[in-house]
């Protein structure tokens, strides 16, 4: 049985059997596990290498676990807060007021920007439970929070389907599940698109064939994303809702 999981943060420790210098390279890195491939006496993991936009696959012995805090690093910049983690992933924040509670939102946001967590629903759920007249400043803080996420929500997506499919440039959408497959083809689907060959979108998602490391592109094909030569946008950088 695999000792990590999908999503563990790990250090690469070792390059048993390299052959590659890319692969060299990563020792001392951490990344995050993207995919574990079981076999009878192995196991093999696969990683994510953020600044390359590449994959690394290892044996289970060439990584170690990394505790959450020594994946982050915090910066401040006048009212700018920059948070990054040591995969490359970035998250930053504006805080309008130079005070303590305002500084730690901006961490909060950051934090949460960086990892992906949709903070308004965690703020949602802690606003619920903060109904004691004592938590006044607290309930206000956590306000603050949301009215900056709503203000900056545009600001997350990168391009919109529209300007996706529209576009003379070779564009591709990276999805690293079946999941963002799925829901990317379905809001293809929506719009009318069909796959070159003239099949609905529905019909066939093509995840099986490069899994992770799947991309779609804006001439109604697929492919694999280290083959890609025009700009790729991931899935979470994409406008699904609004054309």
């Amino acid at each position: 049985m695999a000792k990590f999981k999908v999503g563990d943060m790990v250090r690469v420790k070792n390059t048993s059997f390299a052959k590659y210098k890319g692969k060299i390279e990563m020792l001392g890195k951490i990344c995050e596990i993207k995919a574990i491939i079981e076999y009878e006496d192995r196991c093999h993991v696969e990683v994510w290498q953020q600044d390359k936009r590449d994959f690394w696959c290892f044996n289970e012995d060439d990584l170690e676990l990394v505790l959450s805090y020594e994946t982050i690093k915090v910066t401040k910049d006048n009212k700018n807060i920059t948070v990054e983690l040591q995969n490359g992933k970035k998250g930053k924040a504006h805080c309008e007021e130079c005070d303590i509670y305002n500084e730690g939102i901006g961490v909060v946001i950051a934090t949460a920007r960086a990892y992906g967590v949709d903070l308004k629903d965690c703020a949602d759920l802690v606003s619920k439970k903060s109904n004691d007249k004592d938590l006044t400043k607290l309930k206000s803080i956590i306000e603050r929070a949301k009215k900056f996420l709503k203000d900056n929500e545009k600001t997350k997506y990168k391009i919109t389907l529209s300007k996706f499919w529209n576009s003379k440039e070779i564009f591709g959408i990276h999805c690293d599940t079946e999941e963002k497959s799925n829901k990317l083809l379905k809001a293809f689907d929506r719009l009318g698109k069909k796959w070159s060959t003239g099949d609905n979108y529905l019909k066939l998602n093509a995840y099986g064939d490069f899994k992770s490391k799947t991309i779609y592109y804006n001439d109604n094909t697929y492919g694999y994303v280290n083959d890609c030569i025009g700009k790729i946008f991931e899935f979470n950088e994409v406008d699904l809702e609004n054309e």
